[in-house]
């Protein structure tokens, strides 16, 4: 105790010294200015205070505020509580912690006040994004930003994310690759968020450069385990053909989110490992059988349950949890979900070769549960191309009538049946039913694209600017559609505008089921422009 008894005196001590030499300077200053104005001084010289003291008035106030405030905390450790002592101290010290308080009063409020100002803004900026109204959620955002003291690369991402949505991209895509650059470590949350951008790219460029900066990304991302994070570095390694730590993280994710068991059961099975995969689907099932008992109205829930006792051929289980659900809740979604569970019946039973009538039974379920869903259509033109003999083709040209007749989406209807006499030949008779179901929907982007495809291959030039506008039409609606961008394309060559015609051509190229027409086209395109390299490049992989 001696010794911190001593190492008070010993402050206490050096405090007293420096108070000394402050009221020196404050009596000094003060004669000085006394003296100045002629008020209360008889000295006939009064000598003008040094340099030293006139740079420290600053620091005066400060200086007295913090020896008031120690000395009145200190004094009863050295003179006790009732020394005489006690009422300078508090004379001194009582006004400075006064002054204080008042400045931390005032700091405090600020803070608060502030504080107080941006998560005001955040809480409307979060009411924006929930309305969708991402024009003032951004403004919000950037007024969170300016009121901060400091960057905050949470916030930056936050504004960056509300640009994309706002449509804003350039702006967007700039703020994230100021905070996740290519060559140096940043936020780990933008890493995050660019390697699931390099994601999207390597599905259809898998050059070094692209893997290399995926990698990269993904190594200084969040160390956190997530499920998006999980997901990209299985895709990754997917894309290096590390087919072991696929499982792994394909694993992990599906412990976040029972989901991913389905995608595991696949990956399994593509290496040929049927008994996981099989083990795979039964713990989904398990899964999520027990989730929809805990809450019946789940759709998603029962919609995987459904497809994973499909793909375990459980076939008249699954059929019941959709039957089920469209009787608890017969909406749009659940009936379209129905619809294609019937279409990957169609498509299992035409794999397996089965009777006509057997295929063409699911086929009409489907469109009995959803009569403008576009695919049960091309199933069924599909079905008709491979129609065994005369009374199945009549079957179906029939049911298309009966519904035409009936007003039950009339328009696909139409649609169905003019492919069906294209098939036939008949291209004068399927252009009628084809108007008649622009007529009644012109918002169709596949009847826009066949409608315009048969009239660029009619023979009469005078349709071609009609074709034009509805190829344009059915592109804007569907603009990653490759084969609404070749109809265009086909367009654009029958116009002569080979140059528009090129590019529609390339575009659809990558994704092309088949390519040799495509090139086959682009050797024409590039021909007529004088281009013969080019044009017989194209012409070799026509062959």
């Amino acid at each position: 105790m001696n010794w911190f008894l001593s190492l008070i005196n010993w402050i206490l001590s050096l405090v007293s010294e420096v108070r000394l030499r402050f009221e020196y300077m404050v009596r000094e200053l003060l004669d000085w200015f006394l003296h100045f104005f002629n008020v209360g001084s008889n000295r006939i010289d009064q000598p003008r205070p040094s340099r030293l003291s006139f740079l420290l008035i600053p620091f005066l106030i400060p200086v007295w505020l913090l020896i008031g405030i120690f000395k009145a905390l200190t004094f009863p450790f050295r003179f006790g509580w009732l020394h005489e002592e006690r009422r300078r101290m508090l004379l001194w010290g009582i006004p400075a912690l006064a002054c204080m308080t008042l400045v931390l009063t005032g700091v405090i409020y600020t803070w608060l006040n502030h504080n107080t100002i941006k998560g005001r803004y955040l809480g409307r900026m979060q009411q924006a994004i929930d309305l969708k109204d991402f024009n003032l959620a951004s403004v919000l955002a950037e007024r969170v930003i300016q009121e901060s003291p400091e960057v905050d690369p949470l916030m930056r991402l936050r504004y960056a994310i509300i640009l994309a949505e706002k449509g804003d991209n350039d702006k967007a895509l700039s703020i994230i690759n100021d905070l996740a650059p290519d060559e140096e470590i940043g936020f780990a949350a933008a890493h995050q968020m660019k390697a699931a951008q390099f994601a999207q790219q390597i599905q259809q460029n898998r050059d070094e450069d692209t893997i290399k900066k995926f990698r990269w990304h993904l190594d200084h991302a969040n160390t956190e385990s997530s499920e998006q994070l999980e997901t990209l570095w299985a895709l990754y390694y997917s894309t290096v053909n590390q087919d072991d730590e696929v499982i792994v993280h394909m694993e992990r994710a599906a412990r976040l989110n029972p989901t991913h068991l389905i995608t595991l059961s696949e990956i399994y099975r593509k290496q040929r490992k049927v008994m996981e995969s099989d083990r795979t689907l039964v713990e989904a099932e398990a899964i999520f059988d027990r989730m929809l008992r805990d809450e019946p109205l789940a759709r998603e829930v029962r919609l995987k349950l459904a497809l994973v006792k499909s793909k375990l051929r459980k076939i008249d289980e699954a059929e019941l949890v959709l039957l089920t659900g469209i009787a608890l809740n017969n909406d749009s979604a659940m009936r379209r979900s129905a619809a294609d569970f019937y279409l990957m019946r169609y498509d299992l039973l035409r794999t397996d070769k089965e009777p006509f009538d057997k295929q063409f039974a699911y086929i009409q379920k489907a469109i009995a549960l959803d009569s403008n869903y576009i695919p049960a259509y091309d199933r069924l033109v599909s079905l008709y191309a491979n129609s065994p003999d005369n009374k199945s083709v009549q079957e179906l040209k029939q049911l298309l009538r009966d519904m035409i007749v009936d007003g039950k989406s009339a328009a696909m209807a139409h649609f169905a049946l003019s492919s069906i006499l294209l098939l036939d030949g008949d291209a004068i008779e399927s252009q009628s039913h084809l108007r008649q179901a622009f007529k009644l929907d012109a918002k169709m982007p596949v009847v826009c694209n066949n409608l315009a495809w048969i009239m660029a291959n009619n023979s009469n030039a005078n349709q071609l600017a009609e074709a034009y506008q509805l190829s344009s039409q059915a592109v804007a609606a569907e603009p990653n559609n490759a084969d609404f961008r070749d109809t265009l394309g086909s367009v654009l060559m029958k116009q002569e505008r080979y140059e528009e015609a090129i590019t529609e051509f390339e575009r659809v190229l990558p994704a092309a089921g088949s390519k040799k027409p495509v090139h086959r086209n682009l050797a024409i395109c590039y021909e007529k422009l004088g281009r013969l390299e080019m044009a017989k490049s194209h012409a070799e992989k026509a062959k």
